[in-house]
């Protein structure tokens, strides 16, 4: 059994070093530098993959006047309501229950800032980059009743949301305990559709 084991550790070494050199000879043959790729994705995880000036949300929809594409700068900025540092109550359909703390811009501040909503305007939807939707259009009187609880969010926990963001949409339970919320939260947010 001994030198079974033996057999098996000297072919792995060799599979290990084989693998070693057949490697570094394609990196010299296709003049590729590991260590520039490496730094790479480094910097990306660290600094997050969206930059502040690309566009990030498209507020679109036939209740709306003209389609509003912001980047996360613009959202950011004192132009909107920033909601700073709340905590978020969350229900999902299984009945689990858990808070959360959101930092983020309300809905109801960049709809009005910007003038865009027509008189007709009655109700919004969450899409997500991937075309995820929330599982129905919520009223906008609930956006404009509920400033604080209605937001889209770009950090948790004082940290951006990179990895399901830069943005998400969040909206308190108690804003809509008909519903379970967590189905709202959409993740990648894209698209606020106004209808």
């Amino acid at each position: 059994m001994e030198k079974r084991n033996f057999y098996i550790l000297v072919a792995a070494i060799c599979v290990g070093t084989t693998c070693f050199w057949v490697s570094l000879y394609n990196f010299a043959l296709y003049d590729i530098d590991p260590l520039e790729h490496i730094e790479k994705s480094i910097s990306e995880l660290t600094e997050g993959e969206i930059e502040d000036e690309e566009i990030v949300l498209t507020i679109k929809g036939s209740g709306i006047e003209d389609e509003l594409k912001l980047t996360l700068s613009e959202i950011k900025s004192d132009k909107y309501r920033q909601v700073k540092d709340k905590e978020f109550h969350f229900k999902n359909s299984v009945g689990t229950e858990w808070d959360a703390v959101y930092s983020g811009v309300s809905l109801w501040s960049i709809l009005e800032a910007e003038d865009i909503l027509k008189p007709e305007a009655s109700s919004f939807l969450f899409i997500g980059e991937d075309g995820y939707e929330a599982p129905t259009t919520l009223s906008l009187s609930l956006a404009e009743n509920n400033e604080d609880q209605v937001i889209l969010a770009y950090e948790k926990d004082g940290e951006p949301l990179y990895e399901k963001g830069p943005l998400r949409s969040v909206i308190d339970y108690e804003v809509i305990p008909e519903y379970y919320n967590s189905q709202y939260s959409v993740y990648n947010l894209r698209y606020v559709e106004i209808k």
